[in-house]
């Protein structure tokens, strides 16, 4: 038998005789990372499908802004104008011409629609009084409305199209796996040990579906058995709002922000959920101090949002480290009313996340779990988001 003359730690540990004092505390590295998925869940904005293929259509206002695609002398006889859109027009439509020059006090010429070819219209010159001006080859053509005489015909009824869209309905899984002895067996921590793989299963799971909705973009392929779908996103849609913030963004740069977001806020909601990198919230922050109103953080729906006032909406700014590029961090401006998270649900089958215990019990000596969800997103008018990227630093 071996014989100590003083006892202290060291000989604890050397014989393993001491009792570890180990937290039982688990804390995630990022508590929360799908502020997307939980705003539209919260707001009521998940809507069940019932196929894999998730069909929509957009409908909209008849277009009044116009624009010449050519230029027209300032006289009365030269009354055909080529337009970039001629489906806008109507007989009769009253239309107002940019002038070329603000420089005169005097107001824009206005022109009646007398008939609607296959790419320009025929119309009246000076009309209600106006005076002829120059129509540029980029003059916008401002549609005032219809002025109809007492007794004249009904002009031809217009409708705008609806436009189709579609999602598909993923397959998102995560599969764990555990032996039955580790199952049993008792460990440090705040739960068993199958439970914490399950635990992290789930933000896995929802951490995946929120990529989608941000980066998806929707394809379709159809083979039997192994068809595969995938999600459309919100960024994969985005064409009329898009902003480089050009590097390296600076005060002087700010009003190119600005345009961005005075577009951005055309259509949809006052009231947009930007998801964005920590560089471009740091940028942010840095333009508040003069320029703009930063309130605090806000609770929205059980997220904590910043709010970023403009004078034509505010943005609820969200930080997203999976559009931290290292270089080129990015921003997307999201109209949180027009997007809609889509399980497939129907014949008794429900395909929102759910977890599936023992999913495969060919080996009884190993515990197989699974996390599956089959659910899409669908985005409506892609006007209503905006993107800017290209953020590498600011000053």
């Amino acid at each position: 038998m071996a014989v100590r003359g003083i006892s202290t730690f060291n000989s604890f540990t050397t014989e393993t005789s001491n009792v570890r004092d180990v937290s039982t505390r688990l804390l995630t590295l990022e508590p929360d990372r799908t502020p997307l998925y939980v705003l539209t869940n919260n707001s009521k904005r998940k809507v069940s499908v019932y196929s894999p293929r998730i069909e929509f259509f957009e409908d909209a206002d008849l277009v009044m802004l116009g624009q010449a695609n050519a230029t027209v002398a300032n006289t009365t006889t030269a009354n055909t104008i080529a337009v970039a859109d001629v489906t806008i027009f109507g007989v009769n439509d009253v239309v107002a011409v940019q002038k070329t020059s603000e420089a005169t006090a005097t107001v824009e010429e206005l022109v009646q629609v007398t008939a609607v070819g296959t790419n320009s219209i025929t119309v009246t010159r000076a009309f209600a009084g106006t005076s002829v001006d120059t129509i540029s080859n980029v003059s916008q053509l401002k549609i005032l409305g219809v002025a109809q005489s007492e007794v004249g015909a009904i002009q031809n009824p217009r409708t705008p199209v609806k436009s189709p869209k579609t999602s598909g309905a993923q397959i998102f899984e995560w599969p764990m796996q555990i032996s039955r002895t580790a199952a049993a067996t008792k460990i440090y921590g705040d739960r068993p040990e199958r439970a914490r793989i399950q635990w992290l299963g789930m933000r896995r799971q929802k951490l995946e579906i929120e990529n989608a909705g941000l980066f998806g973009s929707f394809s379709e392929t159809l083979a039997g058995t192994a068809s595969v779908y995938t999600s459309m996103g919100v960024r994969s849609i985005i064409s009329s709002w898009i902003a480089d913030a050009g590097g390296t963004t600076t005060p002087t740069t700010l009003m190119t922000f600005l345009d961005w977001s005075r577009m951005s806020f055309r259509y949809g909601s006052p009231e947009k959920l930007l998801m964005a990198a920590p560089l471009v919230k740091e940028a942010m922050d840095y333009w508040a101090a003069s320029k703009q109103f930063v309130r605090a953080e806000d609770k929205v729906f059980g997220v904590s949002l910043k709010r970023f006032v403009t004078s034509n909406g505010n943005w609820l700014i969200a930080n997203n480290y999976n559009m931290d590029g290292g270089t080129f961090d990015e921003a997307i401006g999201i109209d949180l009313p027009s997007v809609e998270y889509c399980p497939l649900i129907n014949n008794g089958q429900n395909l929102d996340t759910r977890l599936y215990p023992d999913y495969d019990p060919t080996n009884p000596k190993l515990l197989k779990d699974l996390y599956l969800t089959q659910a899409g997103w669908r985005v409506w008018h892609q006007a209503r988001h905006a993107r800017i990227y290209n953020f590498q630093k600011f000053a």
